[in-house]
């Protein structure tokens, strides 16, 4: 470990220094997000880091 200076026993943390209303806010609007009902005009993706197969073309192709 002293030659390539890892320390894994030294967890770094994100931490939220301050909730204002600003946060909470825009924390709420994602949460509602996600619990919005499916609907087909307006789809939303949801990225969680996983990797998903695609199984069906999205874009239909333009007339030549």
């Amino acid at each position: 470990f002293k030659k390539t200076k890892t320390k894994p026993w030294i967890k770094k943390m994100w931490c939220i220094a301050k909730i204002d209303a600003e946060y909470r806010k825009r924390m709420y609007n994602i949460l509602d997000l996600y619990e919005a009902q499916y609907d087909s005009k307006n789809p939303l993706v949801k990225i969680n880091l996983t990797f998903k197969k695609l199984l069906t073309p999205t874009l239909t192709q333009l007339p030549a």
